[in-house]
């Protein structure tokens, strides 16, 4: 294969690589919200994601991980970057993965047009990568592979996708989104500094950027009272800014059904049955300090359970010396 220009025109004519049945959904970036809000310091710090191998976002649901991973996939499209985008599930076992694999890096217009359907789909998965290092290689131009909600992959995904981010060429760089860390062993390169993680206090709203969430028309009191209900949490933020803006509109409107999808679907998705009961038990504590919820409830273990879920990463804040949250 030629090695391309970098700047020039990388989009592929030829048919799409692998199997029909991919979903073309799962392959582009999502659009960005009505009022979204860009925030110049946290984009400052994933801007230079073409400069190291590795970009990590990790906070819980509801932190703008997704949407600020599409915001930096559109902006470096628009540069001329190729850009591969892949939302993950929990059906991508690695055979499924690979075929999403190399249709997005075919998509963002690295020329894969030697890789046909037959030799494609007849060969393993180790010799099907290979093919696809050597056409990145000969690309030549820098290559970005967005991948969110990482945290979802099979345990044998995960293990090839660990083995990717070592094995790959060094034009191909990763940006990865995850709720929580699924068994990626990131250490060393964030350690020798081919990568950076950027974590949930990262994307918590400063008072300044409420301020500008909300056009500035919160008084002193609505700021300090929005500030210490919302932690900083973007999705709350979200929901209170909808909320206010329906209210005005009409006084009766409330966003309490979007809240309650939200908190289902979002945010205890892959919670169990048993510490989806106790995190409805823990709901009636305006705060939460694990000695009295043992005994009010008449358990031994709240401090261990309420650390060991995950989901609330980020979400259970310090309020004294006693650990209660």
């Amino acid at each position: 294969m030629r090695r391309s220009e970098p700047g020039a025109d990388r989009r592929i004519s030829a048919e799409p690589i692998g199997p029909s049945w991919l979903l073309q959904a799962k392959l582009t970036p999502p659009t960005l919200p009505a009022g979204y809000l860009r925030r110049d310091a946290l984009h400052r710090q994933v801007e230079g994601l073409l400069e190291r191998r590795l970009t990590v976002l990790q906070a819980p649901a509801g932190f703008g991980k997704t949407t600020l991973l599409a915001d930096v996939s559109r902006r470096k499209l628009t540069e001329g970057v190729a850009v591969g985008w892949l939302s993950l599930d929990e059906d991508d076992t690695p055979d499924v993965f690979g075929n999403y694999l190399a249709r997005a890096i075919h998509d963002s217009g690295v020329d894969l047009t030697l890789l046909h359907d037959d030799v494609w789909s007849s060969s393993e998965f180790t010799l099907r990568f290979g093919s696809l290092a050597r056409a990145l290689e000969a690309h030549g131009a820098p290559c970005l592979l967005a991948l969110d909600e990482v945290e979802r992959l099979p345990d044998p995904t995960v293990e090839l996708l660990d083995r990717l981010l070592r094995r790959t060429p060094r034009n191909l760089h990763f940006a990865l989104a995850f709720r929580s860390n699924p068994g990626l062993d990131l250490v060393p390169s964030i350690l020798d500094g081919s990568a950076i993680a950027i974590d949930v206090e990262q994307f918590r709203f400063s008072k300044l950027e409420i301020a500008r969430f909300y056009g500035g028309s919160l008084s002193p009191r609505q700021m300090a009272n929005v500030s210490e209900r919302t932690a900083g949490w973007p999705v709350a933020l979200m929901i209170d800014r909808n909320t206010r803006a329906r209210v005005e509109a009409d006084p009766g409107a409330h966003a309490t059904d979007f809240s309650a999808n939200f908190v289902g679907v979002r945010l205890l998705r892959g919670i169990s049955a048993s510490d989806r009961a106790f995190l409805f038990d823990l709901a009636v504590f305006d705060w939460i300090r694990p000695d009295i919820v043992d005994e009010v409830l008449g358990s031994s273990d709240a401090r261990l359970r309420v650390s060991s879920l995950r989901s609330l990463d980020g979400l259970l804040l310090p309020i004294d010396e006693e650990r209660g949250v």
